[in-house]
């Protein structure tokens, strides 16, 4: 659950219509055992949020998210500082931070547009119910007062903040943030030393008018593994030739059941996704059962469409020198049930961007760095892959 402390502004945990959604999950799975290729319900199209007064204002829709799946302990403040590149236009943004494993302090939070080389300017504090520190308790999301700051489309900004204690993080790519010692998250330059981690910062949201916004639910592949620049992550890649948010929701390691057991967390509460691409089952290959990742897949599928939000697929590629042969068999098998299922709006060929067209079992040279993270040309074949599946839907 999201602990939301501004009370009468901003968003409001789950405001997606679930009640709804269950009254779909219940009729879908009804006939469960009979089929996975069920009739596909029409989307719930959540309600615009409103203020304590219910006077309806924008919609605040995910910008920039992450799984945060790790964790540092520090016993002495640190500040870092957090580029992204914003793909949601409006003029009104909202923060969550996360404490995930066990409790930190948020000692001062900032936000601004990002210049380059640690340098911020129009920065703002943040507030927690008109406070300028907050505890972030394990487990518990904690959102900021929402506030006003003219966001525009491809433009970079930056989250600084300073912590102390267990703070969660994200895969680490080449990029520009920073981290430093001590409490220096005002500082509009920021000397520090490079921090490619995404630290604290669980999603930012933007209010604005309503708009497509693309999560990826996947392993390490999506969370952009062996791309020598976060930017060079074919999330990063769609995003900005798609115009709108594509969002990590990946965890490194995962296979379908792992990536379920976070679907509420790491996806449904994200405010305002539309869309979400299920980019999973190269970690389950090692079953050699088409059937486990049929079922979880479509498990995955489902929920995901009775919480309103359009699933999509993503092809399983190549994974040369480390399948069996009944392992491949199983990918090829799984592949057949995603370009053919009716569970899902589409699917982005990821198989077909990155295999090679003589030898299907591998990989085009070039493509992968190890037998299974495509290289930063790997992405901009899978991003290419996905442009072309999310450009023929609206």
């Amino acid at each position: 659950m999201v602990e939301r402390l501004s009370a009468g502004r901003g968003l409001r945990p789950r405001a997606r219509g679930r009640c709804l959604g269950l009254l779909v999950l219940v009729f879908s799975l009804a006939g469960c055992g009979k089929s996975r290729e069920e009739k596909r319900p029409a989307p719930i199209v959540a309600p615009p949020l409103g203020d304590a007064g219910g006077h309806p204002r924008g919609l605040f829709q995910v910008t920039s998210a992450c799984a945060l799946p790790y964790r540092m302990t520090i016993d002495a403040p640190t500040t870092w500082r957090l580029p992204f590149t914003n793909m949601r236009p409006g003029d009104r943004v909202q923060l969550a931070f996360w404490g995930h494993w066990s409790p930190a302090t948020l000692r001062s939070a900032w936000f601004g547009r990002f210049v380059g080389g640690g340098e911020v300017e129009g920065a703002v504090q943040l507030t927690f119910d008109g406070a300028r520190r907050v505890e972030l308790a394990d487990g518990v999301p904690v959102l900021c007062d929402p506030f006003d700051y003219p966001m525009r489309r491809g433009e970079r900004y930056a989250v600084s903040f300073s912590a102390v204690g267990s703070v969660p993080e994200g895969l680490d790519f080449e990029g520009d943030g920073l981290s430093a010692p001590g409490d220096l998250a005002r500082e509009p330059v920021l000397e520090g030393s490079p921090d490619w981690r995404v630290h604290g910062v669980k999603w930012v949201a933007v209010e604005g008018e309503a708009q497509r916004v693309l999560a990826v639910l996947g392993d390490s592949i999506g969370a952009g593994q062996s791309a020598q620049r976060a930017e060079q992550r074919f999330i990063e890649v769609a995003q900005m030739r798609l115009g709108h948010p594509v969002v990590d929701a990946s965890v490194g390691g995962d296979g379908i059941e792992r990536a379920l057991n976070r679907l509420e967390r790491d996806v449904f509460e994200l405010p305002g996704v539309t869309d979400c691409l299920v980019q999973l089952g190269t970690n389950d290959l090692h079953r050699e059962d088409p059937g486990f990742l049929i079922d979880g897949l479509s498990d995955a599928f489902g929920r995901l469409r009775a919480a309103g939000i359009r699933p999509w697929a993503a092809t399983i590629m190549p994974k040369p020198g480390h399948l069996t042969e009944a392992g491949e068999q199983t990918r090829r098998e799984v592949n057949v049930f995603l370009r053919s299922t009716r569970l899902i709006d589409g699917y982005a060929d990821f198989d077909l961007a990155i295999r090679d067209p003589a030898d299907p079992a591998n990989a085009r040279p070039g493509m992968l760095a190890d037998g299974i993270h495509p290289t930063s040309a790997g992405h901009a074949e899978l991003a290419d892959a996905l442009v072309r599946a999310l450009g023929r839907s609206r």
